[in-house]
């Protein structure tokens, strides 16, 4: 009996490893790696319009205007007068919920590089859990994130005219960098540090709000409801007036360079709103 036991066993436990190996390896072939490139003259571009769910958008700046995809779903890259539109499609979305294949690949990423010469005029338009900007100058970009992700939305050294982004999960930071005009609403943390922000709106439900090191002249509003604003200058303010609103918090202006809440002629305007946290100007 304990003989005939264990030989059913060895059956099955050989079965089970060879139906893995099967499936394992239909899946591998079923997820292989899809690289997609296009090039474009520097001047054929002016608007760039990416949809993916769970691509990563990375811009950056180079020596040739080039759109690639790197991933495992089928992506179209597709060009209409001066503007791109890039779509992900999920041809192989997994219906098991929980991935327990090796050869899985579930990392996919779209690579925007944009010579110097021609970002000035660009716009954009970004939908995708993750989207980092470095080292460029751009028009007008929109930035939508749908899903939860520490890594929301990054910018630096970049020099941006018109900047709105919109997130219920996902995060932001900005560094080294100038906003000219924005619109951020999230409710995950905002932080932006040795920034210049201009006619910039900084909203979060859930978390604090972080400007440390900033340019002289900033001028922003900001609001959020459970968390704390902390604003920091890298050097003297420059002609600002605060306006500060804790509902239930405190408001600690630690800089000593303003007298009664004011520097300068007052044109650079921070206007603060908490619900719950405090304010601190250092």
């Amino acid at each position: 009996m304990k003989k005939l036991f264990i030989c059913g066993l060895t059956i099955f436990v050989v079965c089970f490893v060879l139906a893995c190996l099967f499936w394992f390896s239909f899946e591998q072939q079923d997820n292989k790696t899809n690289e997609v490139s296009q090039n474009y003259h520097d001047d054929e571009i002016e608007d760039i319009n990416v949809a993916t769910k769970n691509a990563a958008v990375k811009v950056r700046q180079g020596e040739k205007f080039n759109i690639t995809y790197k991933g495992s779903k089928d992506v179209n890259i597709k060009r209409h007068a001066d503007k791109v539109n890039v779509t992900e499609k999920n041809n192989n979305e997994d219906h098991y919920g929980l991935n327990f294949n090796p050869f899985k690949n579930i990392h996919s990423t779209v690579y925007i590089t944009v010579p110097k010469q021609a970002s000035a005029n660009l716009d954009m338009e970004l939908h995708s859990q993750f989207i980092q900007l470095d080292q460029l100058r751009l028009g007008d970009v929109k930035v939508y994130t749908e899903h939860g992700n520490s890594e929301g939305f990054k910018v630096k050294n970049s020099t941006i005219k018109n900047l709105t982004y919109q997130s219920d999960f996902s995060s932001v930071a900005i560094s080294d960098s100038k906003i000219k005009q924005g619109n951020l609403k999230t409710q995950n943390k905002i932080e932006v540090t040795r920034s210049l922000l201009k006619d910039t709106i900084l909203l979060t439900e859930d978390s604090n709000i972080m400007l440390a090191d900033m340019k002289s002249n900033t001028d922003v509003k900001a609001s959020t409801n459970e968390g704390n604003i902390n604003i920091s200058y890298a050097q003297k303010p420059q002609d600002t007036l605060l306006k500060l609103n804790p509902l239930k918090g405190k408001s600690h202006v630690n800089n000593p360079y303003f007298q009664h809440n004011k520097v300068g002629n007052g044109q650079n305007i921070i206007e603060l709103y908490t619900n719950q946290g405090d304010i601190y100007i250092d």
